[in-house]
């Protein structure tokens, strides 16, 4: 059993026992059988499969105001038979079940990338293999991590709270590696800071903040008709030059926001190309029909390139990225 990343391929297979001919693959996800795959081959050979295509169709991260753990339990069982294409005598090779995340690995990673237990489901600083996490002041938060049983869980962090020690027993069940908490004061008090939550690289939520400047643009499109305003009145012929002869019809409307990040060291870069990256982000906003409390909407990020600062180049290292609202501004949901 293994924590697969169901955003890169995941490849299984068996090796054909003597005197068959056939293999079969019943691949059930969440518990229910959703595909039968059937492959004719020779014994000694190895026959794969390709299921993490599959299954990704039947995991979807939803995210509301709370943390909650969310895969795919995912079961594959191989069947051979003594003639092609499924016929002939059918016995059971083998059975194995693994844990899907909606998370991807890097090519240097090689084939089938998983998840290890005991660990923070958050990237590592890579100058020292340590975690650190940023948050402002007076802020509580949450941090993803996976447990020394292979438990996947959040854990809470306090508004004042500057750290988690390693193998701290507020981390259920993990003999957990330290995890530094920075605190961030307001770096313009013109500006409140913008949390965005995404999955990220693991296949779990992760937030981070944008502290500086927010630009809100909307765009509108439109269609037109040419409209007959002719009246005809016994042998007269007029119009009214108050109706107009271009009427509109089809007014549609969407927003977008352009979010500066704040400053951040080095390191962080990897949150911004992972929060790019992400089929799926949220932004915590203020409710514009009730501004003492917040609402979650979903957004697209629109920015395709990330430059990979350092402080040798740029000093100073601040990010600017687009994000359209993932809805039109008026409601046309039918």
């Amino acid at each position: 059993m293994a924590n697969i990343l169901l955003r890169s391929p995941r490849y299984e297979g068996i090796t054909v026992s003597t005197g068959k001919a056939s293999v079969k693959l019943e691949a059930s996800f969440a518990g229910s059988l959703r595909y039968t795959l059937v492959k004719n081959a020779t014994a000694g050979s190895v026959v794969t499969f390709e299921i993490a295509e599959l299954a990704l169709d039947y995991l979807s991260i939803t995210y509301a105001g709370s943390y909650s753990a969310q895969t795919l339990a995912i079961s594959l069982t191989f069947k051979e038979y003594t003639g092609q294409n499924a016929t002939g005598t059918e016995s059971t090779n083998s059975t194995i079940t693994h844990t899907g995340f909606d998370g991807y690995g890097f090519y240097m990673q090689g084939a089938n990338p998983t998840i290890a237990n005991t660990q923070w489901l958050i990237p590592q600083k890579e100058s020292d293999n340590t975690y650190e996490v940023f948050l402002p002041d007076n802020t509580a938060g949450v941090v993803p991590y996976m447990s020394d049983g292979g438990a996947f869980s959040y854990v809470s962090i306090g508004a004042s709270d500057t750290s988690i020690a390693a193998n701290s027993g507020s981390v259920p069940g993990s003999n957990n590696p330290a995890l530094t908490i920075t605190r961030r004061g307001c770096i313009s008090y013109r500006y409140t800071p913008k949390k965005l939550t995404f999955v990220n690289r693991f296949g779990a939520l992760q937030d981070l903040y944008f502290y500086l400047k927010e630009v809100l643009t909307t765009n509108t499109a439109r269609e037109s008709f040419n409209s007959n305003t002719i009246s005809l009145n016994g042998s007269s012929t007029t119009y009214s030059v108050n109706a107009p002869t271009k009427k509109l019809f089809d007014r549609t409307a969407s927003q977008k926001v352009s979010l500066s990040s704040g400053y951040y060291p080095e390191f962080a870069t990897q949150y911004f190309e992972d929060l790019l990256l992400s089929n799926q982000i949220f932004m915590t906003q203020p409710d514009p029909l009730d501004i003492s409390s917040t609402q979650i909407v979903p957004v697209i990020a629109t920015t395709s390139e990330i430059i990979r600062k350092t402080s040798l180049n740029d000093k100073l290292i601040n990010y600017v990225i687009d994000f359209d609202f993932a809805f039109d501004y008026i409601n046309n949901v039918r």
